[in-house]
């Protein structure tokens, strides 16, 4: 099922073809591609379709050699444009590639012998962010955000003796702008906005002097798009940096910069279906998603964000198989639990997801913010059960535990006998 969906998905980014008209396409378009957009409500921009031809002209090996194509001559453009040593620049994607592969112990070790090989560059230091960035966005805890701190602290050095350095300026500034802004992000995740703004603020400084060193440098844009959309979620605390954007402002500029970017592109890809999921837009983060998880189907961060964009399309089943699998393989990760007993919910599985939100909220050590969330799922299945006052109690118990928002309003309707509302 979500095989049939990815393909649907991804041939409006195949290679271009001679446009045709609407009715000569409607006529030769697959009988595959039609029923997956019939069955999953999925529309293709009229201008897209001009430009891709026809839907069944598009082969699987088309697909993935057009993905793969930004990163097949990416170091020399980077380079180029940077003005950077191409050995490094090579080293940085091949971080990068296992990072957005998902094999974050690859990733580990490819920055181990980095740190070998170029020692004065700060890049390995760099590269140590990156990764624990992801294993935080993975699965979120204090702790995973603690140590993406204390690595942007460690890289925050290595890179600052290394800009004093003539050779790599262009490329060290990018990376040390990146590594202030995932630890904004860092911040960010946990409403800590006061130090968020602060490095926020120190990335903009360095994006501003890459922005001189090579102007040309589009991989720019991803970092400060990035960066902008994760400040402006902090508008009800007052926070502003020096380039405010609004939400819908920093995903249009994403999206332009992921079009652009020469090693930086997943990043962008990643950082836009996360945007759009918050944004409520569900079917633009899945098919997103769905596109990066046809090179990359191990990235832990994109098929969290996957299940939940089949959760708001209305796919629990498609949900649940990508939640097994992430869970088959990290029986820890707790965002794949909650959203699996979410996804139990949704398809009507009550006791199932029951019994799996109910764990998830009792199990020793669980971080409050995914006790709390668990609480208040936990009380969706109770409300759809018809059990309003077990509902009432639960919801309680995860405000007193997290403060969680969406808890407080769900109090709120149950109070005034209005159901759950979905």
């Amino acid at each position: 099922m979500i095989a049939s969906l990815v393909l649907s998905m991804l041939v409006a980014c195949g290679p271009k073809k001679a446009p045709e008209s609407a009715a000569s396409a409607g006529a030769s378009e697959g009988a595959e591609a039609t029923a997956a957009r019939s069955k999953y409500g999925v529309t293709m921009d009229p201008n897209v379709k001009a430009e891709k031809g026809v839907l069944g002209d598009v082969t699987d090996e088309e697909v993935i050699a057009w993905i793969n194509r930004p990163f097949a001559a990416a170091s020399y453009r980077f380079a180029e444009e940077s003005g950077a040593d191409t050995k490094v620049v090579d080293r940085v994607r091949d971080v990068l590639q296992l990072v957005f592969q998902g094999d974050l112990q690859g990733a580990e070790q490819a920055a181990g012998f980095f740190a070998k090989d170029f020692p004065a560059s700060g890049m390995a230091e760099a590269s140590r962010v990156v990764i624990a960035s992801a294993r935080a966005s993975a699965d979120p805890t204090p702790a995973a955000w603690d140590a993406v701190r204390s690595a942007v602290t460690t890289a925050q050095g290595a890179l600052t003796a290394a800009i004093a350095k003539p050779g790599n300026e262009a490329l060290e500034e990018l990376a040390l702008a990146g590594v202030f802004a995932l630890g904004a992000k860092a911040d960010a995740e946990e409403g800590r906005w006061a130090d968020a703004k602060t490095r926020a603020d120190k990335a903009e400084a360095h994006l501003a002097r890459v922005r001189t060193l090579a102007p040309k440098l589009p991989d720019t844009a991803v970092v400060e798009a990035g960066l902008a959309w994760w400040m402006s979620q902090g508008g009800a605390a007052g926070v502003a940096t020096s380039t405010p954007k609004t939400p819908s402002e920093a995903l249009g500029a994403l999206r332009a910069a992921e079009r652009n970017a020469h090693l930086l592109g997943p990043a962008a890809t990643l950082a836009l279906a996360r945007g759009q999921l918050a944004g409520g837009d569900a079917r633009s983060a899945r098919d997103r998603g769905l596109r990066f998880r046809v090179v990359n189907p191990d990235n832990t961060v994109n098929n969290l964000i996957l299940a939940q964009a089949f959760v708001g399309a209305r796919q629990p089943g498609d949900a649940l198989a990508v939640l097994d699998e992430v869970v088959a393989k990290q029986p820890d990760n707790l965002q794949a639990q909650l959203w699996r007993g979410v996804a139990l919910m949704r398809a009507g599985k009550l006791d199932a997801a029951e019994d799996a939100l109910s764990a998830l909220s009792t199990r020793a050590g669980v971080p409050a913010t995914v006790k709390g969330a668990a609480l208040t799922k936990l009380a969706r299945v109770e409300l759809k059960q018809g059990h309003a006052k077990k509902a009432q109690e639960l919801l309680e118990q995860a405000i007193a535990t997290s403060d969680d928002p969406e808890a407080t309003q769900l109090l709120a309707r149950v109070r005034e006998g209005k159901g759950d509302g979905e």
